[in-house]
């Protein structure tokens, strides 16, 4: 299975030596412009134990696999991927662990600065990422489009806004603008059409910022709870004793904390539903329906996955059901796909 995608690989075209500088010119501002956004509220909300994107490392790399997926579309344009692409995410790759590294020294040489290991290798994989993105295509007959000028300049803009107004979040919406910006200045608007949906996929990894949080999180943790009190009645005498917190017959109370609310599991399925939808062949109503029902199933499951942890508690003691609240995220998840997997069938999805 690997030597024919390598062989594949191998016969992919050059790029134009003309448009070498264009792109070097547009990496090099992607790395100066969002070089901090990235390193200071991406990857530290990727990586945060209770955060809500440890999902979002894996954004960039199937955007690059839909992109892949899409080659025909390319090709019937006259483009292709190229494997230089390969070496701009490498040199992009080595660009920014090198100033990573170089904050961890003042300037007489003295150790000040340690990185977290998601931030030493994440901050570079995703400008490489993206880097590669802006290389990754041949193009026979390029047309520049200059509104992607518009663009760009809109990309900086949000940026300059950001920095002047101390915020983080404005300017990392652009990031994906940056590209989008950029492919269509450099390959035109039909290529950047059929490269939207990768490009729009990275918003996935964008964090929201925290007012959001709190204004939708409430209310899932609430309908995450009345579920799970719904069906743990069958079984059990349970005491609702608050908007989030329930009482076992043992006396062993739970509360459904922020981090369990499940929305976090929304976000991911959210994410996984869209990069589904590049392999199922369904019209767009019924892929509406899909996309409906993400926070259904989120609810559910997070419900399945608040009832474990309250059997556990109420049989076993706090200690087990602390466990079960620790480990029974990763299985429910996976009971998750499966509820979208049944859904896309009984649509009429055939693979």
């Amino acid at each position: 299975m690997v030597a024919p995608f390598i062989d594949e690989v191998k016969r992919l075209p050059k790029p134009q030596i003309w448009m070498v500088g264009a792109i070097a010119l547009a990496i090099g501002m992607l790395i100066y412009s969002y070089y901090v956004i990235i390193d200071l509220y991406y990857i530290p909300r990727w990586g945060h134990e209770d955060g809500y994107y440890s999902h979002a490392y894996l954004v960039p790399i199937l955007a690059v696999a839909i992109l892949w997926m899409r080659r025909d579309r390319l090709k019937e344009l006259g483009a292709d991927m190229t494997i230089y692409s390969l070496f701009a995410g490498i040199v992009a790759f080595v660009i920014a662990f090198a100033l990573i590294h170089a904050r961890e020294y003042q300037s007489l040489g003295s150790p000040n600065y340690k990185p977290e290991f998601y931030e030493t290798y994440g901050v570079p994989l995703l400008l490489a990422v993206c880097t590669a993105m802006l290389t990754l295509l041949y193009v026979e007959k390029p047309k520049p489009n200059y509104w992607g000028l518009g663009i760009l300049a809109l990309a900086v803009a949000a940026r300059a806004v950001g920095h002047w107004g101390n915020s983080f979040w404005t300017p990392s919406m652009a990031l994906p603008l940056f590209i989008i910006g950029a492919m269509m200045l450099l390959y035109g608007w039909q290529i950047t059409k059929v490269l939207m949906f990768p490009i729009l996929f990275l918003y996935f990894m964008v964090p929201l910022p925290s007012w959001i949080f709190d204004e939708v999180t409430h209310p899932i943790q609430v309908w995450s709870t009345d579920a799970s009190v719904t069906i743990l009645k069958f079984f059990y005498s349970v005491t609702r004793t608050g908007e989030i917190k329930f009482l076992m017959p043992s006396m062993y109370e739970l509360g459904v904390g922020v981090e369990c609310s499940g929305f976090k599991m929304t976000i991911s399925l959210l994410t996984f539903i869209f990069f589904f939808m590049v392999f199922v062949d369904l019209p767009a109503w019924k892929k509406a329906i899909m996309v409906a029902v993400v926070l259904p199933i989120a609810v559910l499951t997070n419900a399945l996955r608040i009832c474990s942890v309250a059997v556990a508690g109420h049989h076993f003691g706090a200690d087990v059901g602390n466990t079960v609240h620790d480990w029974s995220g990763y299985p429910l998840l996976f009971v998750a796909f499966m509820f979208i997997f049944a859904l896309a069938r009984w649509l009429g999805w055939k693979r």
